[in-house]
């Protein structure tokens, strides 16, 4: 599909990464195609992703390159100034970001255009989560710029939970929840757990960041290993270099050096069904999130969560009855939780995973439903075509 071929009107999406597309926004692309839009994807494309890929024809994808940290300023700068020239060409019916620093991206790149502008806000990252001068200067600048009005035709600001919609008050009337990226319960389904003759097996998949909970995680595993309980910890996810937030160099040898971890790099996303068929438990001890699709995944293919009383995190325990739910930056509380969950009904917890999975509508076809209905009224109110 070309855009000189598509007579629909359009909708830009604004991804930082196409692998992220593939993984996360799939539904609410196609959700927008059957609303009637042709979707654009502005976002950096990687070698990883062939040209023979279905989503080159499925979508119109332009690479405007990688986000980098370095000069983050300036890349906000000269990135809103492609995103406008690109909008100014195209002329869609809206635009829609993902993530906090596209989303300010796209809002200062589409200021005065006559277009919907629609920003899902993932997560609220380092800038958020990590308390310094820096930070907090970062965290003030986004909220004032965000709630500058500029001109577009109506906005709205996806949260993907309560907490983080607190953070942003002044957007109090254009806000609405949308819990997460939705998981495909076709592919993601309940099974038996491992036998019990096997160690407990706790699996998370997640990028090497101080933030993720990862050293906490890391470091009550190999506790509890070094007394004797047969315990394995399983790592999907590789390091993220660059990021203000990475495992220092020399924590993550020593964390690599436990006997009692599987460090497993980047796990296909084909291969993720399987990924949790052979674990016990999903953990993420994350300092806070959008709404974790760790834990989603773990949920929908009937596995107990072990997670953290922090924002996106805390909404998926059910008063701990699928779980167990301990304080952020805790290595002690994360020993004592796998401790009782060593001796919990597994299976009973697990069963009450995906029961509370779906009583959340977590579903990729929710999720997809729920974007639909948004693309559907932002059409019926413009009316006409672009």
């Amino acid at each position: 599909m070309t855009q000189a071929a598509s007579q629909k009107p359009v909708i830009v999406f604004v991804v930082a990464e196409l692998s992220f597309f593939l993984s996360h926004r799939l539904p609410a692309a196609r959700a927008a195609q059957a609303a009637g839009l042709a979707v654009h994807v502005l976002t950096h494309r990687t070698p990883s992703i062939p040209a023979s890929h279905p989503v080159f024809k499925q979508f119109v994808i332009q690479d405007i390159g990688r986000l980098e940290r370095q000069g983050l300023v300036w890349q906000v700068i000269s990135k809103s100034w492609r995103i406008r020239r690109y909008l100014k060409a195209v002329r869609p019916r809206a635009v829609h970001a993902f993530g906090l620093y596209p989303t300010l991206m796209t809002y200062i790149a589409s200021r005065f255009l006559p277009l919907a502008f629609i920003a899902a806000i993932t997560g609220l990252g380092y800038s958020f989560i990590t308390r310094s001068w820096r930070t907090w200067c970062i965290r003030r600048a986004i909220r004032l710029v965000l709630a500058v009005p500029l001109g577009h035709k109506s906005k709205v600001f996806i949260f993907q939970n309560e907490d983080d919609r607190r953070h942003f008050p002044r957007l109090a009337k254009q806000a609405r929840i949308i819990r997460g990226a939705g998981v495909d319960t076709d592919r993601f389904r309940p099974s038996p757990l491992p036998s019990k003759t096997t160690p407990l097996i706790i699996a998370t998949a997640c990028r090497l960041l101080q933030a993720k909970g990862i050293v906490e995680l890391a470091d009550a595993v190999t506790k509890l290993g070094g007394e004797g309980i047969p315990i394995r910890l399983r790592v999907a996810g590789g390091e993220d270099r660059g990021n203000p937030d990475s495992v220092p160099a020399k924590t993550l040898k020593r964390l690599r050096a436990s006997p009692y971890i599987d460090w497993l790099g980047q796990v296909a996303e084909s291969d993720m069904p399987k990924f949790w068929r052979d674990c016990h438990v999903a953990a993420l001890l994350s300092y806070g999130e959008g709404m974790p699709m760790v834990l989603m995944q773990g949920m929908a293919s009937g596995r107990p969560i072990l997670t953290t009383d922090s924002n996106g995190c805390r909404d998926l325990i059910d008063a701990g009855k699928n779980g167990v739910l301990i304080p952020p930056r805790n290595t002690e509380a994360a020993v004592a939780a796998i401790r009782q969950l060593a001796k919990a009904d597994l299976p009973r917890m697990g069963k009450h995973s995906r029961h509370h999975f779906q009583c959340m509508g977590l579903s990729s076809k929710k999720v997809a439903e729920a974007h639909a209905t948004l693309y559907a009224g932002l059409i019926a109110k413009q009316g006409g075509s672009t």
